[in-house]
């Protein structure tokens, strides 16, 4: 089986074992557990950044909207922008699942500041019956605001 063979079987079987065993142990409160994976690929696709992590920076948050939280990851060479969703019900999930994010966003490179859109497209490997992730990759810069969040036709 491919990685992304192997990805899409982890999380239908996740979904398949969290909706059949609903009294299962939240890793997402274990601090030893969050210790070991912090970081590794697909942790921030489902858990946030610490607040003291100099890398990488959660730069929106929210438990009531749609849009859950935006991220971005420091990588090597790149940087990637992350974005969660939580649809709140089917006709919502079903909208979204055919649509990309566009975030308008300022930003700062070396003394500059500029303004540009960004369009993140769906991450179909790591979405889950709850949630859907929102992922590209931008050169290095400081992220200063996000002006806009859309949807968008993909």
């Amino acid at each position: 089986m491919t990685y992304s063979g192997s990805l899409l079987a982890t999380y239908k079987l996740s979904d398949f074992i969290q909706k059949q065993y609903t009294d299962l142990p939240q890793r997402r409160q274990d601090s030893s557990w969050q210790d070991l994976f912090y970081d590794s690929d697909g942790f921030f696709q489902n858990n946030t950044p610490q607040q003291n992590d100099s890398k990488n920076r959660l730069i929106y948050h929210s438990e009531s909207n749609v849009l859950q939280e935006i991220i971005v990851l420091k990588k090597e060479g790149h940087d990637v922008i992350l974005a969660k969703i939580k649809p709140k019900n089917e006709e919502e999930f079903k909208m979204i699942n055919r649509a990309n994010i566009g975030l308008h966003i300022i930003y700062k490179e070396g003394n500059q500041i500029y303004e540009t859109q960004v369009i993140l497209e769906m991450d179909r490997y790591h979405k889950t019956s709850q949630q859907l992730v929102f992922m590209q990759k931008i050169k290095p810069v400081e992220i200063l605001n996000i002006k806009q969040v859309q949807f968008v036709s993909k």
